[in-house]
């Protein structure tokens, strides 16, 4: 108040850190930039899209459903336990449209829950409010269809898991969320999207490090023993690992031919990866571009480049990732 007083904008430190920890169904997002307290509810139990029309759909089911429920489900708890409204949360967060949940003491699908017992319930509601019968009837289609055929989180897996056998699992990301961008400016609902099944292809717009990176790391200590770094090298058929200090700070690279040299050591004596490391190390930042990067890999006759931001390890590119880019 203090601070009001003065004519200035508290900053509500107080507030900000207990509504960024604590997750409301309603949740008020407060903040300050330049100079102006900012605050919005956030409503989180609609979920997200992915297009506008799916997103207006899902609207329109939750209000439907809240307007038109019977008056004995004013006070849920009377028609259901609480374990099994949790279970019924749970199973739907693990395995989605393909869940059996409990309602009313027995169990259904989650398709037939939806189209036999809230669908009639949204109609009936959007009806309560004189929504015009064929805007209820368009939207709640698409619910209709969603259950019938997929949903946003089936499409997803679905052509992720497609994509990463043509393809790296960053290529497939890039290949994702590319697709998800183009079929929302479609405008075609989530139920009509066709699952991906696109040939591996040189991302047209990959000119940097960061864009063709593998971010999936698999690292080491520089403490840690040399024997069991090194044979977890062998063993997953690993060229190159990068060295973290305690800090997370990259400090070196064990490569295939350090671990060659290493086991054809025979010596009693406990070495640990700092002993066997390479520690001058050439380095990119996920800014540098690819032709930059070929050229210092070809200059220093080197295998890998580990890429950094803020002496910080963000991801690594091996002379596979940079062939498709090489064209001198």
């Amino acid at each position: 108040m203090e601070v009001i007083r003065n004519g200035e904008v508290p900053k509500l430190p107080a507030l900000s850190l207990y509504n960024g920890t604590v997750y409301h169904w309603n949740r008020a997002c407060y903040g300050v930039g330049g100079g102006k307290p900012h605050l919005r509810i956030e409503n989180r139990y609609i979920p997200s899209g992915p297009t506008t029309l799916d997103e207006m759909a899902n609207f329109a089911f939750w209000v439907g459903l809240m307007k038109g429920r019977p008056a004995e489900m004013d006070d849920l708890t009377t028609q259901m336990d609480f374990r099994e409204a949790k279970s019924n949360f749970i199973k739907a967060a693990r395995t989605g449209k393909n869940s059996v949940l409990h309602w009313m003491g027995k169990p259904i699908s989650v398709r037939d829950l939806v189209m036999r017992e809230l669908l009639p319930i949204a109609h009936a509601g959007l009806g309560k409010m004189e929504i015009d019968r064929e805007d209820r009837e368009r939207l709640l289609r698409i619910i209709e269809s969603r259950a019938q055929h997929q949903t946003g989180s089936q499409w997803i897996v679905k052509s992720y898991a497609g994509l990463c056998k043509k393809m790296k699992q960053d290529d497939a990301l890039l290949t994702l969320t590319r697709n998800l961008y183009e079929n929302e400016n479609s405008g075609k609902p989530i139920h009509e999207w066709e699952p991906l099944e696109e040939s591996p292809q040189i991302n047209p717009a990959a000119r940097r490090v960061g864009h063709i990176m593998s971010t999936q790391l698999f690292t080491v200590n520089q403490g840690d023993h040399a024997e069991l770094a090194t044979s977890i090298m062998k063993w997953k058929d690993i060229h190159h690992v990068p060295v973290e200090d305690n800090s997370r700070n990259l400090c070196g690279l064990l490569t295939w031919t350090h671990m060659k040299k290493f086991q054809a050591q025979d010596s009693e004596t406990p070495t640990i990866v700092a002993d066997i490391m390479a520690k001058k190390l050439i380095t990119v930042q996920p800014e540098t571009e690819i032709k930059k990067a070929i050229r210092l890999m070809k200059k220093h006759e080197i295998g890998c480049l580990p890429v950094v931001h803020e002496e910080h390890l963000v991801g690594i590119i091996t002379i596979e990732d940079v062939i498709p880019f090489d064209h001198e």
